[in-house]
């Protein structure tokens, strides 16, 4: 395991708040790895939700999904005033998404669990909010399985939830390939095909799906972009339009943390809205062109910076569970929180981790590789690294460069001892050999790697595992390969490691 504060291609504003920096601390109310439940839930004890509207719109939409004994304890105690959620939530990906998404609901489950053993006194629930109302769809057509890659075709225009699965089931064919070893590949087709059909949207078929395979958990899935909530909402989008809330609210938490050396993720707009038709096209807000109609909330939809505070106003919520980028842009908005009159949840890194076989880690420690400098390094940087630490351990090589620099010592030595006004000539010769070595070094290194082509493409082979075409597996490759080895023991596995440390795992599969 790797500390995450040690990954530079973490943002420096995650990489600070998981150590807890003075300099952040205005920025959030509480830290997770200090926070007991009984804080956290003082945090929030003057929240006014509408439970029995949460609860009937959630039964609504499980009314064709039968639901796990946990799920349904769940369901019914989100009416009562000492039940509390930890959420989590992302855009509908193909299929489930990559490994990151199922780090964000294992993870949510898993301080949900770390939460409810500290007092029997309240119920926790987790919760994955259901981000419907995206509308990005060339980001989610995509999905890497074995890297084959996956593909779905479609010309969709609108937002996310409500893209129908015309002919998916041709694409299923392709995943199907891929997903033919295992003692449950069988099982994971079955449940693909059960969720993914030319009859479901893609909310619909990422919410049976995330039942199918996580439902047994306790995790309840919400899609919010329903009239019923956004009734809830309409009192903060009235007074964003009006009062520009959030822009200046941001704007100057921005200005605060460029000038504390951050670097920042989210930009506000002047009015921080969006406006869906009829069609399910989403465009952003403009007074000259949108209004509010209170019949019709549905319309109305919050942007990034605006739909934490929909959903701190809907739910119970004490804690989100969230990326590097995602807890950055939160901890822009605490002052936005205030302005509204919302309660502030604690934040919760996800789960991260790279997926290696034995063999694999096997070879990691077979040629002393250090992750750590993987994660941190390009990969021609990082195989050229290695070279280099093997020519600078051949001893042979170690005592001529040892001999060179005693004779370059001497000649200095020796010209300013004759006194023959050679100093300068001695140190020209000097730069000269230094020079002509460091070429022969070059050669050296690059002989050797051509030498040793087998163990450069081991290398390679190691790197792209785990930054497959340069990025983190984890936001690349699906996690169905490996479920349909595993089953749920994967998720058992994977929840035995602690949520409140911060750590990027390897898992052994």
């Amino acid at each position: 395991m790797i500390s995450l504060s040690e990954i530079n291609a973490l943002p420096n504003l995650f990489r600070d708040y998981i150590q807890n920096s003075e300099t952040l601390q205005p920025y959030y109310n509480a830290h997770y790895a200090t926070a007991s439940i009984e804080t956290l839930i003082q945090l929030q004890k003057h929240k006014n939700i509408d439970r029995n509207t949460l609860y009937t719109v959630l039964t609504k939409q499980y009314q064709d999904i039968s639901l796990y004994p946990e799920q349904k304890q769940n369901l019914l105690a989100l009416k009562n005033e000492n039940t509390f959620t930890v959420t989590t939530g992302h855009q509908l990906c193909l299929f489930g998404g990559p490994w990151f998404v199922a780090y964000k609901i294992l993870a949510t489950v898993a301080y949900t669990r770390t939460l409810q053993n500290q007092s029997d006194k309240y119920k926790i629930v987790p919760i994955f909010w259901l981000a419907s109302e995206d509308h990005d769809v060339a980001e989610i057509q995509t999905l890497y399985a074995d890297r084959e890659k996956i593909h779905y075709p479609t010309n969709y225009q609108g937002i996310t939830g409500n893209l129908p699965l015309y002919n998916i089931e041709n694409t299923l064919e392709i995943l199907f390939n891929t997903l033919d070893k295992g003692l449950y590949a069988n099982h994971t087709n079955q449940l693909l095909s059960q969720c993914f059909t030319s009859n479901f949207t893609l909310s619909q078929a990422i919410r049976l799906f995330i039942q199918k395979l996580f439902g047994h958990l306790g995790i309840l899935v919400l899609d919010a972009h329903v009239p019923e909530l956004k009734a809830k909402f309409l009192p903060i989008a009235e007074k964003e339009i009006k009062e520009n809330v959030t822009y200046k609210t941001v704007l100057k938490t921005i200005d605060e943390l460029h000038a504390s050396g951050y670097k920042t993720y989210a930009n506000p707009n002047r009015v921080n809205l969006f406006y869906i038709y009829q069609n399910n096209l989403r465009e952003k807000w403009n007074n000259d062109i949108h209004v509010i109609n209170p019949n019709k909330p549905q319309h109305i939809s919050p942007n990034v910076l605006l739909r934490p505070i929909y959903q701190e106003l809907i739910l119970p919520n004490i804690a989100y569970i969230g990326g590097p980028t995602e807890i950055a842009y939160w901890l822009q908005i605490k002052s936005t929180f205030e302005a509204f009159q919302v309660p502030f949840p604690v934040l919760v890194p996800r789960y991260f981790g790279v997926q290696l076989s034995t063999k694999q880690i096997s070879a990691l420690q077979k040629y002393k590789l250090d992750l750590l400098t993987l994660l941190n390094t390009q990969k021609n940087a990082f195989i050229a690294r290695y070279f280099e630490k093997q020519v600078s351990q051949n001893k042979e090589f170690t005592e001529l460069e040892q001999q060179l620099e005693h004779f370059n010592t001497a000649l200095l030595h020796f010209a300013r001892n004759q006194k023959l006004g050679l100093e300068q000539s001695a140190m020209a010769t000097v730069t000269r050999i230094e020079k002509q070595w460091k070429h022969f070094y070059t050669k050296i290194r690059k002989e050797t790697q051509k030498r040793e082509s087998i163990f450069t493409q081991k290398i390679t082979d190691l790197y792209d595992a785990v930054l497959p075409y340069g990025k983190w597996q984890e936001r690349i490759f699906s996690y169905l390969s490996t479920y349909a080895i595993y089953g749920n023991t994967l998720w058992e596995n994977i929840l035995q490691k602690p949520i409140t440390e911060p750590y990027f795992w390897i898992w052994e599969t």
